[in-house]
């Protein structure tokens, strides 16, 4: 997730952090 500004696969981890920082 430190790499997701990298890692086009991390969509998942992106989708998370979204949820917890407009939760």
């Amino acid at each position: 997730a430190l790499n997701f500004g990298k890692n086009p696969f991390n969509t998942a981890d992106i989708t998370t952090i979204k949820r917890k920082l407009y939760s």
